[in-house]
């Protein structure tokens, strides 16, 4: 099929020079618009034919100036994109005709170059999120959307990391208030325990403003329906509308058992010792033990065969220095060692038996399933949302008429990445979706995998 493109005009550009002077901006022939899950950023680039004013060399422009693009839609929807100039690249010239990419980045991004935060953070892992960005990235906190964790911690910055860097250390030990990570029981020396549980969260920015929420609520498909359905047609009789229809795709990747060993994503030993008590512990965590207990996109409801027998051996061992004394100046141990993740007198104690080996696991799972898939423009899709995907049957035709779809590949995806091509001489835009998934199947049928 040929892809279409949703219809737009070009509205309002402001461009605003270092020093705050406005300017006439140069005919934008494209705009590439991107977003990443695991970007704290948007970013842009824009093909400019600059024959007329020659501004790259009039004003001219050196980088951190303003760039505000609004694009107008036949259906009344108007999306304006705030950006900073931070690259100039590929610069032609033929027969007086001037070009020349310019790289556009959320301001952010720029500041976060050169933040470097000095001082003590406690609390909640989401309070300290909400107060970097605001104190020292001077965000706009009414587009700052955070889900609360669970535990809290306390530490101290030299100066030497940006926010995002810490940003992305808190999200690797933060639990949700809503799914418990814990170690199922204390060991003692020499002893291996299970510990199981699940943890993790995902730092991002979208359209919307910035995200911080745990990997566990984007991928609980059961409580939070997909946004937009989409379908592939093998003939075009079938479809119902332009808006719905998958014009190309193709899966990234499905199966990676070896990066997923490599990484202990399965199975994993940590060995904890506490040097203010001299006390040794070892724990061993099972993707098997911990599966069927996650908020998933997909019906699968266990891990297939193969991942189930690996996860009976660790492939990956991790040695952690755990400190419960540093922020506890109470009597006896600062140690906690309850299962709700604390003993309710030392709130800064160190929590890595919560999270570390849980987030890892999590993280690795996330993108089990990759998909790649083209649609009409559709603008009001950002990172973070859940759409629902109908890949056909490729089974023969008689067969097919009795199963249409591919039930083990349709299903809910999570948007990874998205590309949103804006082509201004045509005043059409279409869109590239990256999803991933961490389980097969659709929700409202049961998955092959047992």
């Amino acid at each position: 099929m040929a892809s279409q493109s949703t219809a737009f005009s070009l509205g309002k550009i402001k461009f605003t020079d270092v020093k705050g002077k406005e300017h006439p901006f140069p005919a934008i022939l494209t705009m590439k618009y991107e977003e990443d899950i695991f970007s704290p950023f948007t970013y842009a680039t824009i093909v400019v034919n600059d024959s007329k004013d020659n501004l790259i060399s009039k004003i001219p422009i050196q980088g951190g100036e303003k760039l505000s693009i609004t694009i107008n839609f036949v259906d009344g929807d108007n999306y304006t994109y705030n950006f900073k100039i931070y690259a100039l690249k590929n610069r032609f010239t033929t027969e007086r005709v001037q070009g020349y990419e310019i790289k556009l980045i959320d301001e952010t991004a720029l500041k976060n170059e050169s933040s470097r935060p000095c001082g003590t953070f406690s609390g909640k892992q989401s309070r300290i999120v909400f107060r970097l960005l605001k104190d020292w990235l001077e965000v706009d906190t009414t587009k700052v959307f955070l889900e609360t964790t669970r535990n809290e911690t306390k530490f101290q910055t030299d100066g030497s990391t940006d926010v995002f860097k810490l940003i992305n250390n808190l999200s690797l030990e933060s639990v949700s208030e809503d799914f418990v990570a814990s170690p199922s029981g204390n060991s003692e020396s020499g002893e291996i325990k299970p510990i199981k549980g699940t943890a993790g969260f995902l730092f991002y920015q979208n359209y919307q403003g910035h995200f911080f929420k745990s990997i566990d609520s984007l991928c609980n498909a059961e409580e939070n329906k997909p946004v937009k359905v989409f379908k592939y047609y093998s003939s075009n009789a079938d479809y119902e509308s332009d808006d719905d229809i998958i014009y190309d795709y193709s899966f990234d990747t499905e199966i990676n058992l070896v990066e997923n060993l490599r990484k202990g994503s399965y199975s994993s030993v940590l060995c904890f010792y506490n040097y203010s008590t001299g006390k040794y512990e070892e724990y061993q965590y099972s993707m098997e033990d911990t599966f069927s207990t996650m908020k998933k996109l997909g019906s699968q409801t266990s891990l297939g065969e193969t991942q189930k027998n690996l996860s009976k051996t660790p492939t990956k061992v991790m040695s952690v220095i755990t400190d419960h004394e540093t922020w506890w100046s109470g009597e006896g141990s600062g140690s906690h060692e309850s299962v709700d993740g604390g003993n309710g007198e030392n709130p800064f104690g160190d929590y890595s038996k919560q999270f570390i080996a849980q987030s890892l696991g999590r993280i690795g799972i996330l993108g089990t399933q990759k998909l790649r898939i083209a649609v009409n423009g559709s603008p009001k899709l950002v990172v973070g949302d859940r759409i629902e995907v109908f890949i056909p049957n490729v089974k023969a035709n008689d067969e097919r008429k009795s199963q249409i779809w591919d039930d083990e590949n349709s299903g809910v995806y999570l948007i990874s990445h998205i590309i949103n091509n804006y082509e201004l001489a045509t005043a059409g835009l279409t869109t590239q979706l990256s999803l991933i998934r961490d389980s097969s199947g659709r929700l409202d049928r049961s998955s092959n995998i047992k």
